[in-house]
This record gives C-alpha cells, structure tokens and sequence, in this order.
C-alpha cells in the first residue's frame, strides 16, 4: 500500500479523500489491567504526543508507532454545556471538555445535577458497563 495515499496525501489525478486514524470502534474505548475499567488512549513512541481514542497515527508528528495506553481517571472540568432540546435524547443532559491528569482533553458526557459542575473543578471518570461519562468529584474522593 502507498502510506501518502493511504494517509490522505494528494496524488495526481487522485480526489482528496478524509482519512480515518481512530482505530477503535464505538464501544471499545474501555480497557485496563487489574480490572480497572480506564479510558484507553494512544502515545506516540516517537514524540510523546498522547491521543484519545487510539489512534493510527499521531495527530502531532504524522508518527505511525503509537502504543495503546490506559488514561487517567481524574482530570478537571475545562468547559461544559447542559443540552436542553433534543431529538434523540432525553433532556436535559450535560456534556463537557475534561482535561485528564496526563493532559488529553476528552469530550464526554457528564453525571450529575447542572449546578455541581465547576469550570477547573474536580471530576471522575465513572463506568457503568460499556458506557463511561464524568462526575464531579466530592469531598471524599467519590464522584
């Protein structure tokens, strides 16, 4: 295979085509060892540049030789909004941008009532089967 074509460089006569680098599939982005349910992510072993979802190759370097890796549990709220009118889910419901401690930004969703959430605030990821979102994080340590 040509790696320019296949990572979306333009050849002649060819027509520009997007270039899938998510190696997951919906519904795989949990993992982990010792049977904690993380987030999993990609480094790169050329730059270090860290990714969520795992990717197939570095959004930073173009690099092809990236590693899966579990991410962080813990991060903080960077920006949030709570969605009101929806045609394919019950409203409302928040999602938001959480900066892992490991410094990936990840879009997700967020448990809890509005007015718990902080911008820089404290959250957690929180795992229930297959699905994943953020709560804030209590006094406590819970979320």
């Amino acid at each position: 295979m040509d790696i320019d074509k296949h990572l979306g460089a333009r050849m002649p006569g060819d027509h520009l085509q997007p270039v899938s680098d998510i190696r997951m599939e919906p519904g795989e982005h949990l993992g982990g060892a010792d049977g904690d349910r993380l987030l999993q992510g990609s480094e790169c072993s050329s730059c270090g540049e860290k990714a969520f979802p795992t990717r197939a190759f570095c959004p930073a370097c173009g690099g092809r030789d990236l590693v899966t890796i579990s991410l962080p549990a813990d991060g903080s709220l960077y920006s949030y909004s709570v969605v009101h009118v929806s045609s394919s889910r019950a409203t409302p419901y928040a999602i938001g941008y959480v900066d892992l401690a490991n410094g990936v930004r990840v879009l997700a969703g967020l448990q809890g009532e509005p007015g718990q959430f902080q911008i820089d605030g404290a959250v957690r990821l929180v795992v229930d089967g297959n699905d994943w979102s953020f709560a804030p994080m209590m006094e406590n340590g819970d979320a």
